[in-house]
């Protein structure tokens, strides 16, 4: 049975090969590969189109980067991992729009039982983000948005038919359509100003709201660029392959709340294992640092390519041992944690202010 997509499920991607021939997905060459970690550790690993957007960076066109949170529960490090991303793109001159998504996170997600709620977790979820760095004047609220926002996302509405929405969803579900219609107008708004390229960093999971977007942009009579995206493999969650961390599920993921002492108990105690049954078996036969977690989480944090490479091969080897491997990755997260923690704090009050106005 062809593995679907589902935008919002919980569920990791587990045949990225058979998604790019099922969905025209193209995996990344060199003519798209930027001086980034993700691109030289295999975390960025597919896209639509980002060779035209990364041609048009490079040629210091007007581009832009649009990407979004509208978390139903506490943002988690694989939420990260996108908005470091989005800093990137923003060094290297594009224009960033980072969607606070509270209307979309209350239309989508069942658990959200009132508008305030919604807005509640935003607060939370937006003064991480401007911790982790992403300036406030870069930032948006879905709803505080202009009329002319909503009116192209109700033009947007009138381009899909039922059918349509079914072969890409699966299903019709009028909250999550409402939430689509949304979305693919943060896609879209920044191009009423003038055509030009966009990317959009996400996870392989959520393709389905580009391939909407892209085909609804060809209908529209505004003469858009297709929106591109670049797709990033999830943080693994702490249990392992073949699943990804959830805002619902503390003993799979980290939070960005968490305390330095929790991220390293998380580290030492959750963090699946690529190691062998027993010391000597490890010293001998080696460990797989390709599904170990604590490995998997340094390429994230890590700065240092040398290190990584060091690491996986020690690690491969058997000449480092899980316990000193899933020590060096719990104080690397550690001091991370630390610093973010100290910035929260004004963080919060700043993204108080945003949402309320």
């Amino acid at each position: 049975m062809a593995e679907r997509l589902d935008p919002w499920s919980n569920a990791e991607v587990k045949d990225y090969e058979h998604l790019y021939k099922e969905f025209g997905i193209k995996t990344l060459g060199e003519r798209e590969r930027l001086d980034h970690i993700y691109f030289r550790r295999g975390i960025a690993v597919a896209h639509r189109d980002f060779d035209l957007f990364a041609a048009a960076l490079r040629a210091r066109k007007p581009v832009y980067c649009m990407t979004g949170i509208a978390s139903s529960g506490k943002m988690h490090i694989g939420h990260m991992s996108i908005v470091q991303f989005v800093k990137f793109f923003k060094e290297q001159g594009a224009d960033v729009r980072f969607a606070v998504a509270d209307i979309d996170a209350y239309v989508s997600r069942e658990r959200i039982a009132t508008m305030a709620e919604a807005k509640e977790y935003a607060v939370q979820n937006l003064a991480h983000v401007l911790a982790l760095g992403v300036p406030k004047g870069d930032v948006y609220v879905q709803s505080r948005m202009p009329a002319r926002y909503y009116e192209l996302a109700f033009e947007i509405s009138k381009k899909f038919t039922e059918n349509m929405f079914r072969d890409i969803y699966g299903h019709l579900d009028p909250g999550k359509m409402s939430a689509v219609f949304l979305q693919i107008a943060d896609i879209l708004y920044p191009q009423l100003d003038g055509a030009r390229h966009g990317v959009v960093p996400i996870a392989l999971d959520q393709d389905p709201h580009i391939r909407a977007a892209r085909d609804v942009a060809k209908r529209l009579p505004y003469g858009f660029v297709l929106p591109s995206s670049v797709y990033v493999r999830h943080v693994p969650a702490l249990k392992g392959p073949g699943s990804k961390m959830s805002s619902s599920d503390a003993t799979s993921a980290i939070y960005l709340d968490d305390t330095p002492e929790e991220v390293e108990m998380k580290v030492k105690k959750y963090a699946f294992s690529g190691g062998a049954a027993t010391v000597d078996e490890h010293r001998k036969h080696g460990g797989n640092p390709d599904v170990d977690v604590a490995f998997q989480l340094l390429k994230y944090f890590e700065k240092s390519d040398a290190r990584v490479e060091r690491v996986y091969e020690d690690y491969k080897s058997g000449a480092l041992l899980t316990g000193e491997l899933k020590q060096a990755t719990a104080e690397l997260l550690k001091a991370f944690f630390v610093k973010h923690h100290k910035r929260l704090s004004k963080a919060r009050k700043a993204a108080e202010r945003i949402m309320r106005g």
